[in-house]
């Protein structure tokens, strides 16, 4: 018999509070104020992912668990129609909803809808997740964390999905550990390239003074090697939450 919504829920629950963490009163942080900029407002600070800004009549400080996970089944679980998803499924667009919105939580979802099988649906998913991430201008400074984010919910999603098939826990782990050995190749594979490419930009550099040709050629390798270490990011955390979730199984 399928899980209701409500037994879901309560799955997912664990990932999105260790993934948002506690509460933190950075009056830097303009999320941290009632009026959504420094300074304005009073600094009741964030807690479980719940910012003052968002819910400024709320004790975020005192914010229990039990009222954290009210304000994420109407706000964000429901709003991301995750409560019409397939176990596993549910998860990342879960954590999207909370993490960047249920806008772009509905956006991933209804762009995924063709994708029938649970696991590879899973997998586009955590890819438009990827995708969006290494698009902000402050992925620099936050991307460690969000790939890190995004590799252990699909780690656990997947896991979720296998077991509401039927699979054994003994497949499950086989399966998860299939995944990160998938990551671990493609990490050694981004690597050579890398290496390669770095390795060509130098030997155009060295071949002659036209200036411009060179500076484009700089360019064009330094943008090369960028795309490369992110992909290398990527499946290195994601090598590593495989890895982790397949050792809980």
């Amino acid at each position: 018999m399928p899980a209701s919504s409500a037994e879901r829920l309560e799955r997912c629950l664990p990932y999105i509070f260790e993934g948002e963490g506690g509460y933190t009163a950075n009056p830097k942080d303009p999320g941290n104020w009632t009026g959504g900029k420094v300074g304005k407002g009073t600094l009741k600070g964030t807690k479980f992912g719940i910012a003052a800004n968002s819910f400024p009549d709320l004790d975020i400080k005192n914010l229990t668990k039990a009222q954290a996970a009210e304000i994420y089944r109407s706000r964000y679980w429901d709003q991301a129609g995750c409560q019409l998803l397939p176990d596993g499924v549910d998860l990342p667009i879960f954590d999207v909803s909370v993490n960047s919105g249920p806008g772009r939580a509905n956006t991933f979802r209804k762009a995924t809808e063709a994708v029938i099988e649970a696991v590879a649906r899973i997998k586009a998913i955590s890819g438009k997740r990827r995708a969006f991430y290494q698009g902000l201008s402050t992925f620099k400074t936050f991307g460690k964390g969000w790939l890190a984010r995004v590799s252990k919910i699909e780690a656990a999603a997947i896991k979720m999905a296998l077991a509401a098939a039927g699979a054994s826990p003994v497949l499950v782990a086989k399966q998860l550990q299939a995944e990160a050995g998938l990551s671990q190749t493609k990490v050694k594979q981004g690597t050579v390239a890398a290496t390669g490419t770095t390795a060509t930009g130098g030997a155009v550099a060295s071949q002659g003074t036209d200036w411009l040709q060179i500076g484009l050629a700089v360019a064009v390798v330094a943008v090369a090697v960028l795309i490369a270490l992110h992909f290398i990011r990527a499946h290195g955390e994601r090598a590593q939450a495989f890895q982790a979730e397949a050792l809980k199984v």
